[in-house]
């Protein structure tokens, strides 16, 4: 097999532990052991894995009851049921609940490593299919940049040539604005649209935003590895959130990391490959006291300037014909459009929140309306 396979073995039975793991550990996979439920819940927890194998009999919690909390935790986990009281009860009951396979003590050694096979390979395709999935998802609203204002003009100019390249990419605008769709936008438009879109926050700063962003090899008290954002968007476009939060060691981490095409995980020295597009968003201008200037420059190959609501008026009528369509495809709802009356209630406010706040008396004039036309009185 291979040593990116993940394996957690969980039985109460000391030498069924030691038996699989060393012969799963041979075949050159990752390999840990939990002798009770509550054990593997606390593994659970540190890190993820590719292949569970539950024992079904352990005292305390058994192993249908951890499979359901494996499920919940990790929706594409592949359990493997192990027991040594054949039942077709408990097996039936085991795959209604989600496990991949069953099988019975004493083991077949052979039977074991196809079964481990197999599950590698559902997961694998699992992952295929998910990430397909949310391609086409993220897919049908990236062909659709709303405006015709001057200024969403020269945005969507930039827009366009952001899709087209692989380059970083700086998105500057108010809060609501837009900039996550647009950074979408570019990636579903872009030769990346198949990979993963990872957005990183920097909310957390220290120790915590270097190993969200960079992953973790061995933490304190032998916490497991975990992938960071730039593992886990390997291929496609990590968007970095509020850009201007990254504090002077996480500038310089993620420098490194553009410039090196590489990461190393927190507490390890093995440089990692990446393959990832930046695109950043910042609030305003990140002049002095925001980005190092080697950074900055770095991300804003490609500029692309967001202006407020209040300066693009002209675009509120099209982006509210926008979203009564969006809200009432998801509704099941047709509306024919906006009186003349809600379109002045509309254009007379000043939004603040921008285009984020502009969706919200929309989306509740459409929940409150089976169709026909939105009102003034419906805003």
């Amino acid at each position: 097999m291979s040593g990116d396979i993940r394996i957690l073995i969980v039985d109460d039975d000391p030498s069924v532990r030691d038996s699989l793991g060393r012969w799963f550990r041979d075949e050159g996979c990752e390999v840990d052991v939990a002798g009770s439920a509550k054990e593997a819940l606390r593994k659970l927890g540190e890190a993820s894995w590719d292949v569970f194998l539950l024992d079904i009999r352990m005292p305390g919690m058994d192993g249908l009851e951890l499979q359901q909390h494996i499920i919940e935790a990790q929706p594409d986990a592949t359990i493997i049921v192990m027991t040594a009281y054949a039942s077709v009860d408990t097996a039936v009951r085991a795959m209604r609940q989600g496990a991949h396979d069953y099988i019975t003590k004493p083991f077949d050694p052979d039977a074991v490593e196809r079964l481990a096979r197999a599950a590698v390979e559902r997961r694998r395709l699992w992952r295929e299919n998910e990430q397909l999935r949310r391609a086409v998802a993220e897919l049908e609203p990236a062909g659709e940049i709303v405006g015709e204002s001057p200024a969403m003009k020269e945005a969507r100019k930039w827009i366009d040539a952001a899709a087209s390249g692989d380059a970083p990419v700086l998105i500057v605008g108010e809060r609501g604005t837009g900039k996550e769709a647009v950074a979408r936008a570019i990636h579903g438009r872009s030769g990346r649209r198949y990979m993963p879109f990872v957005t990183l926050g920097t909310v957390l700063g220290g120790a915590e935003l270097e190993a969200e962003m960079m992953g973790v090899e061995q933490g304190p008290g032998g916490r497991a590895r975990r992938r960071g954002k730039f593992e886990l968007a390997d291929g496609g476009t990590l968007f970095i959130d509020s850009v201007t939060g990254l504090g002077a060691r996480a500038q310089e981490d993620l420098l490194r990391a553009l410039e090196d095409r590489a990461i190393c995980r927190v507490d390890g020295d093995r440089r990692i490959p990446v393959d990832v597009r930046p695109i950043a968003a910042a609030e305003r201008e990140p002049g002095e006291g925001g980005l190092r200037r080697d950074l900055l420059e770095r991300l804003s190959v490609v500029p692309i300037r967001l202006p407020p609501l209040r300066e693009r008026r002209e675009d509120i009528a099209l982006l509210g014909e926008h979203f009564l369509r969006r809200f009432g495809r998801q509704m099941n709802r047709a509306f024919s459009g906006f009186s003349e009356g809600a379109l002045r209630v509309l254009a007379a406010r000043d939004w603040p929140g921008n285009v984020r706040e502009l969706e919200i008396p929309i989306e509740r004039a459409v929940l409150l309306r089976v169709g026909g036309g939105i009102e003034e009185s419906d805003l």
